[in-house]
């Protein structure tokens, strides 16, 4: 990334700093200490996080900050009731306004209790005592504890430890808007929608949001209100992200998308949309650039934005465009992050699995989409990349959004007169 032009800091777990000076695994039989061990952590999480932001601010550079481990993880760690009533005492809001509020992208890298046994180990971090046993518990529960997040990447233990770490490096340099990294996420069209029943019938956690996005204005019209503005630099670390700063986390993190200004030239169109997801009554906010360059590359830059910014938005809403709204589920199968996505207005119905998957555009082509058609099974996506299917999810083909099913992306499916 500093190649690319970027400052990069990395923000240490607070966990390892707290058992390196003092704490200890014996303190635990204390009465309340793991609660309050929690609390302190998350001081101590919080503090460092912005202490680095601060510092990367003060740079006026774009900027990556990785976050080794995110306030989320501490869910994994104690049980609901007392997480829910360390994150009040703390003024941290919901899990909504934490995770999706708080950071751009989370980066599991999953242990190697999970397909890499041989290389397990507790030798090289004196917070880590678990066996492999409760390693693939805790694998399992820090997963579930960011399930939902839209940008939500579990990077699995394929290859060597290397490539593993390159995998989350294409990710972070697709969420930056670099070129030479495409969007990779994977698409199939449904034949029917699975039920929030029937993913908990298999044993699954599943999150639910309700999703509203809003195209605004390509071309910035003499009469359109002006662009929502950029947030504060001292906006609340949980309601928006400033403009040049990513956050990432080589297991769970926060990155925010500046834009590359470097190739601005080749940069032959571009468009907007703000999005609101809401969970259980809390909503956070979003808004995406979408670029197409002139070698055809389309790169993305995403960023958090606050409520105000969004109610700022929607005075630029492209008014030849309706509001698109969705239903998404998110869950997690071996290893996998599942999103389905289902059209409640303008249309209705229709079903659209979204897997992620990380690439360089060097790669080999996309095989063509065809029929699938098939319910529990490995299918093929982007880069011939494999996704394994639960039973309840029956594919009836891979989507090519840009080219012959580009009816049923969201874009097109917005225009009000097609």
């Amino acid at each position: 990334m500093r190649e690319r032009g970027y400052s990069v800091y990395t923000v240490p777990e607070a966990a390892t700093l707290m058992f390196s000076h003092g704490a200890s695994p014996s303190d635990f039989s204390v009465p309340d200490f793991a609660y309050n061990f929690q609390v302190g952590l998350i001081n101590l999480q919080l503090q460092l996080e912005e202490t680095f932001e601060i510092i990367a601010r003060a740079t006026g550079r774009p900027t990556v900050l990785l976050c080794d481990r995110g306030l989320m993880d501490g869910k994994a760690y104690m049980p609901e009731g007392d997480w829910n009533r360390m994150i009040k005492r703390l003024g941290l809001g919901t899990d909504v306004d934490i995770r999706e509020g708080r950071y751009n992208a989370v980066f599991h890298l999953v242990s190697a209790a999970l397909g890499a046994e041989a290389f397990y180990t507790t030798a090289n971090n004196a917070a880590r005592s678990e066996t492999v046993a409760e390693a693939k518990d805790m694998d399992a529960n820090t997963q579930n504890a960011w399930l939902g997040h839209p940008q939500h990447f579990c990077i699995d233990n394929k290859g060597n430890f290397e490539q593993k770490l390159q995998r989350m490096i294409d990710a972070v340099g697709k969420l930056v808007g670099l070129p030479g990294f495409e969007r990779s996420t994977t698409k199939f069209l449904l034949t029917s929608c699975p039920t929030v029943e029937q993913i908990r019938a298999a044993g699954l956690t599943v999150q639910v949001f309700e999703i509203e996005k809003v195209y605004l204005y390509e071309d910035s019209p003499d009469d359109a209100p002006p662009p929502p503005p950029s947030p504060s630099s001292y906006d609340s670390p949980t309601g928006g992200t400033p403009k040049n700063l990513l956050r990432a986390a080589s297991i769970s993190g926060r990155p925010h998308s500046p834009s590359f200004d470097g190739s601005a030239s080749d940069v032959v169109s571009e468009y907007s949309f703000i999005r609101k997801r809401t969970s259980g009554g809390t909503s956070s906010y979003g808004v995406t650039t979408v670029q197409t360059h002139k070698n055809g590359q389309k790169i993305e830059i995403k960023r958090i934005i606050t409520g105000r910014e969004y109610a700022a938005g929607l005075r630029t809403r492209d008014l030849s465009r309706h509001i698109v709204k969705q239903e998404r589920i998110s869950f997690i199968y071996k290893e996998q992050s599942f999103n389905i996505h289902t059209y409640i207005k303008p249309v209705r119905g229709t079903c659209i699995l979204h897997l992620q998957g990380i690439s360089g555009v060097s790669a080999a082509p996309a095989p063509a989409p065809g029929p699938n058609k098939r319910r529990g099974s490995i299918v093929k996506g982007k880069r011939d990349a494999e996704f394994e299917l639960p039973d309840f999810v029956e594919v009836d083909r891979l989507l090519d959004l840009k080219g012959k099913d580009a009816e049923i992306s969201a874009y097109n499916i917005s225009k009000i007169n097609k």
